[in-house]
């Protein structure tokens, strides 16, 4: 009887503790014209590469120069993990902005910017050991806002893992229950 006590218990323990949750988000893989690059001529669309399929219904990019003009247009292609966004007409030179929010097909919402410059105006960031730095590489991944669709511009949650104090606190009180449910059935088994 004592062992199906035990066993009650530690049922009630693994019942009542959560599961951590998958950390395998979707994330952005590379971007053409690569971020904080500096390119010669003007490109004929924005490619992003994502590390998962992205829902084609939920994509979006905008391109824009440092006066906030579109260069981007509305119709974004997505095939597979990978979203192009046509360029509109030819750049001058000049830095843009890539904004992007898409959400992969497991609903997962990923959205950030990456910059590039047209022409020779700027000079790409290096390290201290003359390679390029790791921004110039990847794209950023603050939030662009969007005045058409707000609520899309929110973006997901950073550095939101598990919350193990939560997780902590629902373990000790599962086996607190589990030792109580042993202990009211070993009460109930000494009693005359």
């Amino acid at each position: 009887m004592k062992r199906s006590a035990v066993a009650i218990g530690l049922v009630a323990a693994a019942l009542l503790s959560p599961a951590a949750p998958a950390s395998a988000h979707s994330e952005l893989n590379s971007v053409n014209p690569a971020a904080d690059s500096v390119i010669t001529s003007s490109p004929s669309s924005i490619d992003l590469v994502f590390n998962q399929e992205i829902n084609s219904d939920f994509a979006t990019v905008n391109l824009s120069d440092s006066s906030q003009r579109p260069w981007a247009g509305t119709k974004i292609t997505v095939t597979g993990s990978s979203v192009t966004a046509p360029v509109t007409s030819k750049l001058p030179p000049g830095r843009y902005t890539v904004a992007y929010r898409v959400v992969s097909a497991d609903g997962h919402p990923i959205s950030g910017q990456s910059s590039f410059t047209v022409g020779a105006g700027a000079v790409p960031s290096a390290s201290a050991n003359g390679r390029e730095s790791a921004s110039s590489t990847a794209a950023t991944s603050s939030t662009a806002y969007d005045p058409a669709n707000p609520k899309a511009s929110e973006g997901p949650r950073r550095g939101r893992g598990p919350n193990w104090v939560l997780i902590s606190v629902m373990a000790v009180l599962g086996l607190t229950l589990g030792t109580i449910g042993v202990l009211l059935v070993r009460r109930k088994n000494d009693a005359p």
